[in-house]
């Protein structure tokens, strides 16, 4: 995958490039997500190859979700990482997608968009964590305790 095996300024480059496309309206969000979705099906045979690429992934997420074109929905994260929730794929990335909206966009967007999108993370949560004060910890533990 394009960037994923690269340093972090090869990775910058691919953030810009989608950025770009997407400002130029040489792709829209909708063919933007579904590619991903392709991405994020296949990420747990990636990370055997190239660890970290799952995080990298949640940044790259995050950061598609702050630009001016909103390519990503915060939304996204329930529809597209469902499949990755018992392995614990899933809350990590979500948690990295949403670390980097907040760093990029500040709590108040943040917060605005997550509760919009009527998402709960203990949905994202593996079966086995699914408690109140599991999820209230991991989050705090993440730097999303603006989130509760």
């Amino acid at each position: 995958m394009i960037g994923l095996d690269e340093g972090q300024t090869e990775k910058d480059k691919v953030l810009k490039l989608f950025a770009y496309l997407l400002n130029q309206n040489i792709i829209n969000s909708t063919q933007f997500a579904a590619g991903f979705s392709m991405i994020l099906e296949m990420i747990e045979d990636l990370e055997i190859d190239i660890p970290g690429a799952s995080e990298f992934l949640g940044v790259f997420m995050g950061h598609m979700m702050s630009v001016e074109q909103h390519a990503l929905s915060i939304s996204y994260l329930s529809r597209s990482l469902s499949h990755l929730i018992e392995s614990g794929k899933g809350s990590e990335i979500a948690a990295t997608t949403l670390s980097t909206v907040l760093k990029e966009k500040g709590e108040e967007f943040v917060v605005e968009k997550y509760k919009a999108a009527k998402i709960d993370f203990l949905n994202l949560m593996p079966e086995d964590l699914r408690e109140s004060d599991s999820v209230e910890s991991y989050l705090n533990e993440k730097g999303l305790g603006c989130l509760l």
